[in-house]
C-alpha cells in the first residue's frame, strides 16, 4: 500500500526564493524562464558550486543586468531553480494520480527516487509512505 500526501501551498517567488521584480507580462515571465533554463543547463555542465550569474547571463544570451533585474545573487537563482523543479515534479505527480496510477507502489517509488523527495517550508511538499 502506498499513501501519498500532497500539501497544497503553490510554489511562487517569495522571500525564500527572492526575486527583485516579479514577472507580470508574458515576455518577462519568458525571460525569467530562459534565465532559469540557462542556470539548469550550466549547472549540469559545471555544478551548482561553480555557477555564476555571469554564466547564466551568457548562456541565456542576456546581459548581466537582466539577471540582476530579477535575482539579487546566484543563491536566489539556485533557489528559484529548485522551486521551479519542485513545482514541475508536483504537477507531474498530480497528473499521474488524477489519471489513476494503477501501479501505486511503482508510482510512489518512481517519484520518491527518480525525483526529489523534498519539503520546503511554505512550499508544496510531497510525502511518500510505502508498505507491504
Amino acid at each position: 500500500m502506498c499513501t501519498i500526501s500532497i500539501v497544497d501551498n503553490p510554489v511562487s517567488y517569495s522571500p525564500l526564493t527572492p526575486i527583485r521584480v516579479e514577472p507580470v507580462q508574458a515576455r518577462s515571465a519568458a525571460r525569467v524562464g530562459a534565465l532559469l533554463d540557462a542556470a539548469c543547463q550550466t549547472m549540469h555542465e559545471v555544478g551548482y558550486e561553480q555557477l555564476t550569474t555571469a554564466m547564466v547571463a551568457e548562456r541565456a544570451g542576456a546581459s548581466i543586468g537582466t539577471v540582476y533585474r530579477y535575482f539579487p545573487d546566484r543563491v536566489a537563482v539556485l533557489q528559484a531553480v529548485a522551486a521551479r523543479n519542485l513545482e514541475r515534479v508536483t504537477q507531474a505527480l498530480r497528473a499521474d494520480l488524477s489519471q489513476g496510477c494503477a501501479r501505486h507502489r511503482e508510482c510512489c517509488a518512481g517519484y520518491s527516487t527518480g525525483h526529489s523527495h523534498a519539503l520546503f517550508p511554505g512550499r508544496t511538499g510531497i510525502s511518500f509512505t510505502a508498505s507491504g
